[in-house]
């Protein structure tokens, strides 16, 4: 079974209970930084049995005709999941299922506490001039349209008119100096934080905190507002 996924999706604590479970299995790992990367080598007839996608990039997939429809009576613990997460947008599409939740999470920013101290407690805080050119983004353009538009103000970041699209757009252009690199995955990230050459990146990551924090490195995780 080859396993297409974020990289984060192979640690040994989540994919080692299946392998266990399975032994007469044997799982393959290829890992993608991003949606539109993963949707990349899809087309280029990258073969997978299993795609880890996030929901928003799922109507971008099916309509290409990349993903197949799931049967959820055949998963076990489809009935005991939260309402809530089988009812969001991309998990269901024209009536039949292609996502089957597995994990969700928060998202903020990460930012070095020695260089710091005060800590980035919004978006539009990593665009001020005092951190030109020691942040970066990731490799996402969706998402970085989103913490562009929430730097805006935005409430609904992944809900723009046109007119917000362009106020975005020129934001970016604005502001493309200030990014030192776009970062393609956990690893991207974490090197850009122990080496110094970065003092804040998003979107973040608790769990990326708490693995640099073990590797010595004082990255906080934070809960950011929009502006």
């Amino acid at each position: 079974m080859t396993f297409f996924a974020y990289e984060d999706a192979f640690d040994p604590r989540l994919l080692g209970p299946f392998e266990e479970a399975y032994p007469e299995l044997t799982v393959r790992t290829a890992a993608f930084a991003s949606g539109d990367e993963a949707i990349t080598k899809l087309r280029g007839g990258f073969q997978a049995d299993v795609v880890n996608v996030c929901i928003e990039d799922t109507p971008r997939m099916v309509q290409l005709g990349l993903l197949q429809p799931i049967d959820p009576s055949r998963i076990e613990a489809w009935d005991r999941m939260f309402p809530s997460l089988k009812s969001m947008n991309g998990v269901e599409i024209d009536g039949q299922v292609y996502v089957v939740p597995m994990v969700g999470g928060t998202t903020g920013i990460l930012y070095d506490a020695e260089a710091v101290p005060e800590g980035i407690s919004s978006y539009r805080e990593l665009f001020e001039p005092r951190f030109a050119g020691r942040i970066a983004l990731g490799s996402d353009a969706l998402t970085d349209i989103a913490i562009a538009a929430m730097a805006l103000g935005n409430e609904e970041p992944l809900a723009l008119d046109d007119a917000e699209l362009a106020e975005v757009e020129r934001f970016l252009v604005e502001h493309k100096g200030d990014i030192r690199t776009f970062f393609r995955g956990d690893a991207d990230v974490m090197n850009l934080f122990e080496s110094g050459e970065i003092v804040a990146a998003a979107p973040g990551y608790p769990g990326i905190s708490n693995l640099l924090k073990d590797q010595g490195v004082p990255v906080e995780f934070s809960l950011a507002d929009p502006i």
